[in-house]
C-alpha cells in the first residue's frame, strides 16, 4: 500500500537579499525535528534548493524548535546582470510562497567585483581587484584624484596574502603610479574604480607624497 507523506505546513519568512546573499527561514511546527527544503526561485525559474538548518538564536528564543531553521545562500556570480529580478521562496511540497517572497530587487553589478585600495606607497597605488564572473580575466583599474581620472592599470600582479585567501589565484594585486604633480604631500582624495564603470573597490583621503619626500 503506498502512503501519502503529509505534505508540509510550514512557518518562516524570506528575509531578502542582504548584499549578496539570500536569507530567511522555514519550520514545520507538525515536525519540529525536521529540516525542510527551501526552493529558491528568480523570476519563476529554479535558482537553487538550500536546507533550513542554520542556528539563529533569535529563533530559538521565540520557540522556533531548536532555532536551528535558518538559511543562507550566495547569489550565483552568472546571476548578477544589474537588473531587476522577482525573487520567490517555496519550502519544498508547499504550493504557497513564504512570506516576504516575490521581491524586486536589483542584482547590482558592483557584487561580481571584490577589491580594495590598500595603500599608497612612495607614489606608487597598490591595492587588488577581482571579476568573480570571470577570474581569468584582469580587472583594469581606474584612480580617481579628487574626482578626476589620473591614471589605470591592470590587476595583475601575484601576492601571496590573495593566494592564501583563494581569492581567485592570486594573480590580482594592482601597483599603480599617480602622477608626479600629485605628490606634493597635500591631502587628497583618491577612489578606485572599475574602469569605465562607477563600481568602487576602494578610496581613501590621504596626503600623496613621491618616494623622496621627506
Amino acid at each position: 500500500m503506498i502512503v501519502d507523506r503529509p505534505r508540509p505546513r510550514a512557518t518562516g519568512h524570506f528575509g531578502g537579499l542582504f548584499g549578496e546573499r539570500l536569507a530567511g527561514w522555514a519550520f514545520d511546527p507538525a515536525q519540529p525535528d525536521q529540516r525542510v527544503v527551501v526552493d529558491l526561485l528568480v523570476d519563476g525559474r529554479p535558482l537553487c534548493s538550500i536546507t533550513a538548518d542554520r542556528f539563529r538564536p533569535d529563533l530559538a528564543e521565540n520557540g522556533i524548535g531548536d532555532g536551528a531553521h535558518s538559511f543562507e545562500t550566495d547569489l550565483p556570480v552568472d546571476r548578477i546582470d544589474g537588473a531587476e529580478h522577482e525573487i520567490a521562496a517555496f519550502v519544498r511540497g508547499c504550493d504557497t510562497p513564504l512570506p516576504g517572497s516575490l521581491q524586486r530587487v536589483r542584482f547590482d553589478r558592483s557584487l561580481r567585483y571584490r577589491g580594495s585600495l590598500d595603500v599608497v606607497r612612495d607614489g606608487v597605488a597598490h591595492g587588488w581587484a577581482l571579476d568573480r564572473r570571470s577570474v581569468d580575466d584582469k580587472v583594469v583599474v581606474a584612480l580617481y584624484a579628487d574626482g578626476d581620472e589620473v591614471a589605470r592599470g591592470y590587476a595583475r600582479h601575484f601576492r601571496m596574502d590573495l593566494n592564501r585567501n583563494r581569492i581567485g589565484y592570486g594573480f590580482h594585486g594592482f601597483a599603480i603610479p599617480l602622477p608626479a604633480a600629485l605628490l606634493d604631500g597635500q591631502a587628497r582624495t583618491l577612489g578606485a574604480f572599475v574602469a569605465g564603470t562607477d563600481i568602487l573597490i576602494g578610496g581613501r583621503t590621504l596626503a600623496l607624497r613621491g618616494a623622496n619626500a621627506p
